[in-house]
């Protein structure tokens, strides 16, 4: 299975990089009252950026084929499904998330420093862009979370 993941990444991210669109895929974006939530594959790099004025002051990349860098979850069952893209360093955890539960939806980037034991939550208000579900068969699951991988 693993071999197949990794396969399927490589099919990936040629297909991208080789397609007759810009260099760049974008998978989620939305807007907050804290500024723009932005995950986009730019050549090889999966890179988390938010921004607010066109500064910006959330920025994680690491490169697709990797395998250390982003992962994800995925949780369904009636009337409920989960959606998780994670990226850990420093100490500091960030997951985009995606949440379906009778009937409505909520979207956003959840950091936790660790190092101050602080949660910070910027829930989208507008969703312009959401692909995540196109990084599933991508990225490697986070088998330490308890929503498991479904696909």
């Amino acid at each position: 299975m693993k071999i197949l993941n990794k396969f399927m990444k490589i099919i990936f991210v040629t297909f991208i990089s080789s397609s007759a669109f810009a260099s760049n895929e974008v998978f989620f974006q939305c807007a907050t009252k804290d500024g723009t939530i932005n995950l986009e594959l730019i050549g090889k790099d999966l890179k988390l950026t938010m921004k607010k004025n066109n500064s910006i002051f959330i920025e994680r990349s690491s490169k697709l084929l990797d395998g250390g860098g982003y992962s994800y979850n995925h949780y369904s069952r009636f009337n409920t499904e989960y959606y998780r893209i994670t990226y850990s360093s420093n100490n500091v955890d960030y997951a985009i998330y995606k949440n379906y539960e009778d009937g409505q939806y909520n979207s956003g980037l959840q950091v936790t420093d660790l190092n101050v034991n602080k949660e910070y939550n910027y829930d989208c208000n507008k969703i312009h862009i959401d692909k995540l579900d196109e990084l599933l068969n991508i990225l490697d699951c986070d088998k330490g979370s308890a929503l498991g991988c479904m696909h």
